[in-house]
């Protein structure tokens, strides 16, 4: 699966790690998900500043059941 996303840059995530399929309660929905780095890279933000975004609700976090923190690709569209 290959992701790509178009902004003023593109940028392209492969391989089976890049995404997984997740509900999201914010958005009631399941949805595809990307891990905190990879989502900040697409955003061109550091970790530390969606980890912000997180607490303040702007970015949905989605925790996996093997305990990973994931970013909802839809809230990262929103942006």
């Amino acid at each position: 699966m290959e992701i790509t996303w178009e902004t003023e840059r593109t940028v392209v995530l492969t391989g089976a790690a890049a995404r997984a399929a997740a509900w999201c309660s914010q958005c009631g929905a399941v949805v595809e998900s990307l891990s905190v780095p990879q989502a900040a890279r697409l955003a061109g933000i550091s970790t530390e500043a969606a980890a912000k975004q997180i607490k303040h609700g702007q970015l949905h976090a989605l925790t996996m059941p093997s305990g990973e923190l994931r970013i909802c690709t839809t809230s990262l569209r929103r942006k």
